[in-house]
């Protein structure tokens, strides 16, 4: 993490971008401590697949919805199976409490920059801070083991299906055009707040002509399975795009 400038170090994660998927592997060894190859049987098999149900899947847009469902039925095409559980119905409190560890964490970060530089923050960062500032020490950390919780009721739900990974739009619809805002993260927000590891695949385009992508989610520190079964995933999308990124 040398040289990370950080916002929330609970949320903050080092991710990459590659042209395909062919090199996550390679690329994700040299990141994560103590990478330990997936042997060649498991590469092989096919994981059950996810969709999670419910409040969460319904924050995206008619547009992302529609893709995502598209995209399921070219996975069951494949031979994948993919089974429907309802997911996240607490979606909503995951969503201010996410706020609440973001701004609080960042109000400690930037504690001293903040006090001798407030002008220069940009109005929207200068407010999260200020909110951070009101958070109370008990209610972080009671905030951060929810944090937990959540991990083990995703990973409970996971077992008692029978889902290896989880899948969900990368985002709620079209990549936003220009470059004031990087969209909304709500479709990723649930993943790493359980600290679980996900890999984006491009799987198509937006009326607009913009991107879409398909999530694929693991189970907590799953990397090295996770990143073994993208490839054959990916290449089922390859003909609609040609870029990956986890």
């Amino acid at each position: 993490s040398d040289g990370l400038f950080a916002s929330a170090p609970t949320f903050d994660t080092i991710g990459f971008f590659l042209q395909d998927a062919t090199g996550l592997e390679t690329v994700a060894a040299l990141l994560c401590n103590n990478w330990q190859a997936v042997m060649p049987d498991a590469r092989k098999s096919k994981p059950v697949l996810g969709v999670p149900d419910g409040p969460y899947l319904a924050k995206a847009t008619p547009e992302g919805r529609a893709a995502f469902e598209s995209q399921v039925a070219g996975l069951n095409q494949a031979g994948y199976e993919v089974r429907r559980v309802e997911a996240l119905s607490d979606i909503e409190e995951i969503v201010q409490r996410n706020k609440l560890i973001h701004s609080a964490e960042m109000a400690q970060f930037h504690a001293d920059w903040f006090a001798r530089y407030e002008v220069r923050y940009r109005p929207r960062t200068a407010q999260l801070i200020r909110d951070g500032q009101g958070v109370k020490t008990g209610d972080l950390i009671a905030a951060r083991a929810e944090c937990q919780q959540l991990r083990q009721k995703i990973e409970a739900e996971m077992t008692g299906n029978g889902i290896d990974l989880w899948i969900s739009p990368s985002t709620p619809g079209p990549a936003p055009e220009g470059i004031t805002t990087t969209g909304d993260p709500i479709m990723n927000l649930p993943w790493t707040q359980a600290g679980l590891p996900a890999v984006n695949i491009p799987a198509g385009y937006a009326q607009n002509g913009l991107p879409l992508g398909l999530q694929l989610v693991g189970t907590f520190r799953g990397d090295e399975q996770l990143v073994a079964w993208v490839p054959p995933i990916a290449d089922i999308f390859s003909g609609s795009y040609s870029r990956a990124l986890i």
